[in-house]
This record gives structure tokens, C-alpha cells and sequence, in this order.
């Protein structure tokens, strides 16, 4: 009867890039190792034998993982590693009239926070059917 538990898994680290996570960690020490299991804001994510995952998600994210030896036993979950990931997105635009949608959710969802990394210029000026922003140098939207 085997009941001793996998070693927790060690060195995890996150890597944001393009709108992925890519996940790596320590290669496991128990020879009766099974597989990995990947935690995302404590849910199941999903199972792997690999020392590394890569998931396609956004947002602030909270990544996990545990060992399951070939009897079922399953390790502590590994050290939490938080991974940040922001999509950024360049959008030209001409003299003139310009038609384009942007989905942003954010904490702060102030014209300032949402609009403030545009490169504007005095005047500029945004309208929808419910409201209407304008950017003034001194100011800012």
C-alpha cells in the first residue's frame, strides 16, 4: 500500500507574452510520478506529464500545480505564482472621420485611465450615441 505523497513541485515561473502564458517548473523527483495537474484561480485547468504549459487567457492570473504519483496520491499544491497580462493595441487613424470599437474593461474605467495612452493632440474629439470626450492639452480627455 503506498499512501506517501508526491514532492510538491518546485520553481514554478510564469511567462506573459502575446495574450499567452507559458508555465515552467522543475522536472518531478518521484519516480512514480504520474502527471501534473494546472490550477488557474484555483480551478482545475487541465492535466499534463510535461514541466511546462502554456494557457491563452488575460487579466490577473493565479497559477498552481500538484503532482499525482501512479497510485492517485496527489502532492500540496506548489507555490501560487500571479501573472499579469495586458493586451495592447495600436489603432491609426487619419484626418477626418474615423469609425472603430475598442471593448475595455478595466478597474478604472475614467476616460483619463481608458484614453491616456493615445497619442492626442488639442481638439481631438470622440463621440458615441450616450456621451462625448474631448482632449485638451492642459487637461488631458
Amino acid at each position: 500500500l503506498d499512501n506517501i505523497f508526491p514532492s510538491v513541485p518546485t520553481g514554478l515561473m510564469a511567462t506573459p507574452s502575446d495574450g499567452l502564458v507559458m508555465l515552467s517548473w522543475d522536472e518531478p523527483i518521484d519516480e512514480d510520478f504520474q502527471y501534473f495537474t494546472v490550477f488557474r484561480n484555483g480551478e482545475l485547468l487541465d492535466y499534463t506529464i510535461e514541466s511546462s504549459y502554456t494557457d491563452n487567457a488575460s487579466g490577473e492570473l493565479e497559477y498552481y500545480i500538484t503532482a499525482t504519483d501512479i497510485n492517485g496520491n496527489e502532492s500540496e499544491p506548489s507555490e501560487t505564482i500571479t501573472a499579469q497580462l495586458v493586451i495592447n493595441q495600436t489603432i491609426q487613424t487619419g484626418t477626418g472621420w474615423n469609425w472603430f470599437s475598442l471593448n475595455v474593461i478595466d478597474e478604472d474605467m475614467s476616460t483619463n485611465n481608458i484614453l491616456g495612452s493615445l497619442t492626442s493632440t488639442g481638439g481631438d474629439f470622440i463621440k458615441s450615441p450616450t456621451a462625448t470626450a474631448e482632449y485638451y492639452e492642459e487637461f488631458g480627455w
